[in-house]
């Protein structure tokens, strides 16, 4: 409850009140939560809701609670009860807040009904039916939990933790409807709407400014859930270190991710299932999940649901977005449990704070959910870049949580550095094979961004399996003759990064030149290798801010609305679909030389695309077609060759046309 502070001449005002008896106690008792408000309002104003809160809590306390809290402190400090007596004791404590609960939410019929109260504790306000609907579903829970042995956390009978898991996902479900959460977009706006203008009657420039504070946060997390949707990506992108160092907790959640997907296409809700699981777990019952910090409620890469009611693909986008969050929360429970079971033989007390946060860090850092501080990132962090968790996650994971989110035993800094040699050494052998099959299918060069990937040639075979690899989140991109595979989960590029600013050089994907950093004009700094990481790494909204800012796109073509949307609104997967036959390489529209406007003025549009089309495609198959000859030259004469092929092939498109560019005077 939030503070208050009254007037004093108001609390003078009341005290006489109460003196001349014009307001009594029993008439309070007697008064419904709203007349109890609405009087309390003259004297509180504005607070008066958090006044009458307050005076429900002590009607229901009457300060017992406090004094049998206090009394079971005392008797725990000084020791002398058995633990059967301290059974009794604590029994005694969990009937009264039993009782507690019953006079809150299912008053007899001679008591009143105490809205305000059951508003605070449950975060919204709720009639007197809804709150005994409340109280039945969380009697029944509880009932169904007297089969948990919590002192040996596990359940005396498999069909009452069945029993108690549906009917915890039936109770939270229920509450999550009394909180307005999924209610109709239509409702959504109209309450926004209706905020504003209350907000404005009172300062119109702080409404104006939070509406379109909201407005830009909710195009922001509405285009990063869209573009991140239509998929199983969380295997391969989020999970990849999982599969790497723990594959017995990637394996079922992996399998259970196509179920889930099915399931949800199929009109059934998946998560219900997921959830029984999850409250029935000893670990979730006991808090060990909650202190750990691996049941968050929302993933960064799905920030909002919204998407969900969009007509007739709402559905596809659930199913993506169930298939993300049951992979992600499966996961970090199978690793607590499984690094929970691994110190229990290693004799180490599990109920140790310390090591349940590290097992819980080193959880969620291999599931791509590293933290930024005590509070985690700012708003415009989150507004700025895509998924800064999972790079925080990455950096956390390759440095062994040395740096930043340290860890605070022995157990959690063994076992991160095991994690380290496990994700290396399976990075390096699948390298490795790679290179015994095709040798320039592996760069080994780290100021390169093909490092840490496995390159093939761009053909339509090995676009599609772009596509299927990219489904499940092993991603890749295609460019310039080359369709690369990302074996890493995107943590190559933070070694790339580190790799340039250390060697003071980049190496060319295309051409393979490498280019030391300078400070003269045209030439990259290591400041300009560092914003471009971060470029990369933007959030959609941000992403197309910064390429209509430079004139040009990812692919080097120049934005306009229409490309704008597409990368706003269709999900990464579709895309990689509609670019299957897309033809990679420089796009001769974009800052045009005087030789190429001239050529676009006499063969029109549609041509000069088509010629455009063709010098890539030849372009890209020279580069394909290079032998281990080339890879022998200096960059000097690598640069030189590359500029050579390009004026040259560019000579056979304008004869082909039958274009012969003159120089005007």
């Amino acid at each position: 409850m939030a503070n208050f502070c009254l007037l004093p001449e108001k609390v003078n005002d009341f005290r006489r009140s109460l003196k001349n008896k014009e307001i009594t106690i029993s008439e309070l008792l007697k008064m419904t939560s709203e007349a109890r408000t609405n009087l309390l309002r003259e004297y509180a104003g504005d607070a008066a809701p958090q006044v009458n809160t307050l005076f429900e809590e002590k009607l229901v306390l009457k300060n017992r609670m406090l004094g049998l809290k206090n009394w079971a402190s005392k008797v725990g400090e000084i020791g002398k009860y058995s633990p059967k007596g301290k059974a009794k004791l604590a029994q005694a404590l969990s009937d009264y807040r039993a009782a507690q609960q019953e006079r809150i939410f299912n008053p007899q019929e001679n008591q009143s009904f105490l809205a305000n109260l059951a508003e605070k504790q449950l975060g919204t306000d709720i009639t007197r039916e809804e709150a005994k609907n409340v109280f039945n579903l969380s009697k029944q829970t509880e009932d169904f939990k007297k089969n948990f042995d919590g002192k040996n956390k596990k359940w005396t009978n498999e069909k009452d933790r069945a029993n108690y898991g549906a009917s915890k996902t039936l109770y939270e479900n229920y509450v999550s409807v009394l909180k307005g959460e999924g209610e109709p977009f239509k409702e959504i706006i109209k309450g926004r709407v209706q905020e504003f203008k209350t907000t404005a009657a009172e300062n119109k420039a702080k409404a104006v400014f939070d509406l379109s504070s909201d407005a830009l946060k909710t195009i922001s997390d509405n285009a990063i859930s869209l573009v991140a949707s239509v998929d199983n990506s969380f295997l391969g992108r989020q999970g990849i270190k999982v599969l790497l160092t723990h594959p017995t907790a990637w394996g079922p959640a992996a399998k259970q991710s196509f179920i889930d997907i099915f399931k949800t296409l199929g009109g059934k809700e998946a998560m219900n299932a997921l959830m029984a699981d999850a409250y029935s777990r000893p670990n979730w019952i006991d808090g060990s999940y909650e202190k750990a910090g691996i049941i968050k409620a929302t993933e960064e890469q799905y920030p909002t649901s919204l998407p969900e009611r969009i007509p007739g693909i709402g559905r596809v986008f659930k199913a993506s977005e169930v298939a993300f969050k049951g992979s992600a929360l499966r996961m970090r429970m199978d690793l607590f449990d499984l690094f929970q079971d691994t110190q229990k033989v290693q004799g180490l007390n599990i109920s140790d704070p310390k090591l349940i946060r590290d097992s819980g860090k080193i959880a969620n850092s291999l599931t791509a959910r590293g933290k930024f501080g005590k509070y985690g990132e700012s708003p415009i962090v989150k507004l700025l870049l895509w998924a800064p968790r999972m790079l925080k996650a990455n950096y956390d994971v390759l440095t062994a949580h040395t740096f930043g989110a340290q860890l605070e035993t022995p157990w959690g800094r063994k076992e991160a550095w095991k994690n380290v040699a496990k994700i290396v050494g399976a990075w390096s052998l699948l390298l490795l094979i790679a290179y015994g099959l095709k040798k320039d299918s592996v760069e080994k060069d780290p100021t390169s961004s093909d490092f840490g990937n496995i390159v093939v040639g761009d053909t339509k075979m090995s676009r599609i399996m772009g596509v299927l690899a990219d489904f499940v989140g092993f991603s890749s991109n295609t460019r310039s003759g080359k369709t690369n595979f990302n074996i890493t989960g995107g943590a190559n590029s933070l070694i790339t990064l580190v790799a340039r600013q250390i060697q003071g050089a980049t190496k060319n994907t295309t051409t393979g030149i490498k280019m030391p950093f300078g400070s003269g004009f045209g030439e990259t700094s290591r400041f300009d290798s560092f914003i471009d990481f971060l470029t990369g790494k933007t959030a959609p909204l941000a992403k197309a801010a910064i390429e209509f800012g430079k004139g040009k796109n990812y692919q080097g073509n120049k934005p306009t609305v229409g490309n704008m949307l597409y990368e706003l609104t269709v999900p990464i997967s579709i895309q990689n679909i509609l670019g299957i036959n897309e033809q990679s390489g420089i796009d001769w529209s974009l800052n045009p030389s005087a030789e190429l406007l001239q050529f676009k003025e006499k063969v029109g549009d549609q041509t000069f695309r088509e010629a455009n089309n063709k010098y890539n495609e030849r372009y890209n198959e020279w580069l394909t077609g290079l032998d281990e000859s080339y890879q022998a030259l200096t960059d000097e004469e690598k640069q030189e060759k590359v500029t050579t092929k390009r004026a040259e092939l560019k000579v056979q498109i304008f004869k082909e046309y039958g274009f012969t560019y003159k120089q005007l005077r």
